[in-house]
């Protein structure tokens, strides 16, 4: 629906949740549209990627403390080779996260929801070090970071 507004005001954008709309400008801010909020409802997947998530982070903070350095200097590494201007730099916990993601579609029955730093040094999983993830396949081949040997 086209909106209208009164009292002069043609730069609002945002949701108003009282209303139960949703305002938005196009064409540079010289059409704005309202639309109705949807209206959207809790699936078992949201709390299945909220588990996930709330043990990712858990699981970083369980890593030593030259892991995550390591970390750091290989996403320092990786902005410095594929310098992008489009996208923020990726930070230690995102390159966790992703190489975690990317561990997990390499073997499929393990469970993100549960897994431990034990389960992962246990079972040998390629990313005890980022030099192992990088020759996994699971983290980009990078020359600067072959001296990145702490394991978590």
């Amino acid at each position: 629906m086209k909106t209208k507004f009164k009292n002069a005001v043609r730069s609002f954008h945002g949701i108003n949740r009282k209303e139960k709309l949703v305002y938005t400008l196009y064409n540079n801010g010289e059409l704005p549209i309202t639309k109705n909020l949807p209206i959207r409802e809790i699936t078992e997947d949201n709390h299945k990627f909220g588990k996930i998530t709330k043990n990712l982070h858990v699981l970083f903070e369980s890593l030593s403390t030259e892991y995550k350095r390591d970390l750091a200097n290989y996403a320092l590494a990786l902005q410095s080779t594929h310098p992008s201007k489009d996208k923020i730099a990726i930070r230690a916990y995102g390159l966790f996260s992703r190489m975690m993601w990317s561990l997990k579609k390499q073997h499929p029955e393990i469970d993100l929801a549960t897994l431990t730093r034990e389960d992962i040094l246990q079972n040998g999983y390629l990313v005890r070090t980022i030099v192992e993830a990088m020759q996994n396949g699971l983290l980009l081949e990078i020359e600067e970071a072959s001296m990145l040997t702490h394991v978590m």
